[in-house]
């Protein structure tokens, strides 16, 4: 289960004392200028800020299509104010699409008569990708969980000892590169540092240097370690680790002795000569200090390991999209060098509805695979390398369809598996592709019961949004911008979670959407949340108006927090002929677990599945082919005596409440009829020709007699 997301560029300035965590968003007035650089877009840059003081987290958005930026201040509580002696200031930057680096004018300065102590400017990104030229690493707490370790590029090293004395003042043209294998513009913080006054408690490490030695894979590492609370630094534990994917970590100790090509003793140079018995690859080098308090300290450096020359090297490529519902009916594999084909192809594969991505073609090509039908939900397709052979001059891409197995409880639908997938360009070269086949089991998965909370087309909101939301002030603030003159409904928070999903606007009516089910990817508890919602679209033969709307979803479920994944489909709906719909019962009975009345239009398996636990626990529910038809329940709920039963009239078009009604009828026992004193619970579930649209059910009643 994937989904997509936007790429955003983000500056933050924070303080690392405290490394406080705030939503709150403030607009202050950007100042903006224009800068041509080399490339078809022109890039908006900050030529002169001239605030300059640390007052909070501050972000830089830039928006690629509009061509804007703009400079916002978050809020922070429980912030240390260093601002009596501390500037930062941005003097400008810009983006090289060529060499695919931000190049950003940037100042730090201590602007009283005192002395500033360990002041440390650093960059590190979002999302934990790699940039290329890190030296360290920077340890931010989180509530309730263990430190996030975040890779960083030291700003300002050059003062002595880090000691910024009274009016010192350091300019710096910082280059942060985004690599090939991240699309667009990743968002990266910026960090300040800061202890004052007084010495801080850390070792510190620096100056990390690493350096080939002449027998193939060994190599010396060196560095700059002290103490800043005692003289005697060798009292420091040092130790070089190197992560390996799938292992422990490689680990060895550095040393200042004298004796291990480290310099002299005591003089704050470490070093070590190690053999690294691994393949090749890039690698990071963490170096890290322990001081006898067990204060500790680390820094990093990447380095590439040649353990033998790669008989194929490894492109960088990242996902586009990929789902179980494209539209191409063919197994295939595609390759794409400019927009116009690829534009054409996807939209066959989309649907005219869904507008291509944006992809950066003077860099970049893609390719997609296509499976064609296969016979149910569970298909779908792996990468597992993009490479070149130089020798051959060949690129190959080896992906595997993984094939859902026995434990898979998989919807009896046929499906049309795609990926698209991006990569570095390589325009004269052949692409061969190589398939596998894998078949994968299932484990458990976790779903919410949810109600809806409010479901229409007419939204405040323009623009698609996505949200899940835990508290009453998110709540507020969202439903001011989706319906500002109606009463918000009451939510409980502290046992209930709202998703929302509005679509944005669409040209006419007839679209809508549901949110279908709420999952875990699986039983693990860090697994993330799947959103999974379906946007309706309306066929040729639908009539609809001209006018616009935003359809949206927004349901009430049982609390749930952690990481959220969307996942969207599309489907265009057939309007029927007629104005009312076939059914045929598919059971019916007097004893049901459901005690309250609960009459419902369940579309989708998982709600037939949490439906029929409660009508019959421990029993498999009937199987539905979901992509046809749909269920009606009628399920009364307790009644005092036998005698009772339900069955459905008919569904019918209602002009005036532009949606399906359902007419049903409880048939009650007269005086004449004979009934035992024992609770009943009727019920009747009906299978339905699918429909697309709202339902309303009305109840009737009607007393019938008894025969002699």
């Amino acid at each position: 289960m994937r989904f997509k997301h936007l790429s955003l560029l983000a500056f933050l300035l924070v303080v690392s004392l405290i490394l406080g965590c705030s939503n709150g968003e403030v607009p202050v007035a950007p100042a903006t200028g224009d800068q041509t650089v080399d490339d078809s877009r022109d890039y908006n840059a900050i030529p002169s800020y001239t605030g300059g003081h640390n007052l909070g987290n501050f972000k830089l958005l830039l928006d690629e299509e509009a061509g804007t930026v703009e400079l916002i201040q978050a809020e922070r509580t429980g912030q240390k104010d260093v601002t009596n002696w501390v500037t930062i200031i941005i003097e400008g930057y810009h983006f090289d699409p060529v060499h695919r680096n931000w190049e950003i004018d940037a100042r730090i300065a201590n602007n009283t008569p005192y002395t500033g102590w360990g002041v440390l400017a650093v960059f590190t990104e979002l999302g934990e990708k790699h940039l290329v030229g890190q030296d360290g690493y920077l340890y931010i707490p989180t509530p309730g969980g263990d430190p996030k370790r975040c890779p960083v590029i030291a700003y300002s090293k050059e003062t002595s000892q880090r000691i910024f004395p009274p009016g010192h003042s350091d300019i710096r043209k910082i280059i942060i590169h985004i690599p090939p294998d991240v699309p667009g513009l990743y968002p990266v913080e910026f960090f300040i540092d800061a202890w004052w006054p007084g010495p801080r408690h850390e070792p510190y490490v620096e100056d990390l240097t690493l350096e080939p030695l002449s027998e193939p894979g060994s190599y010396h590492i060196g560095a700059h370690i002290r103490d800043w609370q005692t003289p005697y630094s060798h009292l420091l534990e040092v130790k070089g680790i190197i992560p390996i994917d799938g292992g422990d970590p490689f680990v060895f100790d550095l040393f200042d002795d004298g004796e291990h090509g480290d310099g002299a003793f005591n003089d704050y140079l470490w070093g070590a000569d190690f053999t690294f018995p691994y393949p090749s690859g890039k690698y990071l080098l963490v170096v890290k200090a322990w001081d006898p308090e067990d204060n500790t300290f680390e820094n990093d450096i990447w380095f590439h390991h040649e353990g033998g020359p790669p008989e194929c090297e490894p492109i960088p490529h990242w996902k586009i999209d990929e789902g179980m519902h494209g539209n191409i009916e063919a197994e295939d594999t595609w390759v794409f060098y400019h927009e116009p084909p690829f534009a054409e192809w996807w939209q066959w594969l989309k649907g005219p509805d869904v507008p291509p991505p944006p992809i950066f073609w003077q860099y970049h090509q893609v390719f997609g695979i296509t499976l064609g039908h296969r016979p149910t939900t569970g298909y779908w397709i792996r990468i597992d390398e993009v490479c070149i052979d130089h020798e051959e001059d060949v690129i190959h891409v080896e992906y595997t369809e993984m094939i859902p197995g026995d434990s898979c409880n998989e919807l009896q639908i046929i499906t049309q598996p795609f990926i698209v997938i991006g990569m570095m360009r390589y325009e004269d070269i052949p692409v061969q592709f190589h398939k596998n086949e894998e078949v994968y089991e299932c484990e458990e998965e976790e779903c919410l019961e949810f109600e809806t909370l409010d479901h229409g087309a007419q939204s405040g909101y323009h623009n698609p949004v996505l949200k899940v939301i835990n508290c009453p002030n998110a709540f507020e603030i969202f439903w001011q911008g989706h319906k500002p003159d109606e009463p918000m409904p009451p939510v409980n928070f502290e046992n209930h979670t709202v998703v929302a999903v509005v679509i944005g606007d669409r040209p006419t009516t007839g679209y809508y959407v549901i949110i279908d089910w709420i999952c875990k990817q699986s039983n693990d508890d860090d697994a993330p949340w799947v959103v999974h919602f379906t946007l309706h679209i309306p066929a040729d033969n639908c009539p609809v108006e001209e006018v616009v709307t935003q359809p949206y979803d927004i349901v009430v479920a049982e609390k749930f927090e952690g990481e959220i994944i969307w996942e969207d489909a599309h489907e265009v709906y057939d309007c029927p002929d007629e104005d009312c719909l076939d059914f045929e019962l598919l059971v019916k009975g007097h004893h049901s677990g459901w005690h309250e009345k609960n009459t419902k239009v369940i579309t989708c398996p998982v709600m037939w599945e949490n439906f029929w636990n409660v009508h019959a626990p421990g029993t498999d529910p009937p199987q539905i082919n979901w992509d046809d038809y749909m269920i009606v329940a009628l399920a009364m709920g307790d009644y005092p005596t036998t005698g009772y039963w339900v069955h459905l009239d008919e569904i019918c078009w209602c002009d005036n409440e532009d949606a399906w009604r359902i007419d049903y009828t409880i048939e009650i026992p007269g005086d004449s009829c004979e009934v035992l004193q024992i609770i009943t619970q009727p019920y009747a579930y009906y299978v339905v020709e699918r429909a697309d649209g709202e339902f309303f059910f009305i109840e009737h009643e009607h007393v019938y007699e008894c025969d002699d």
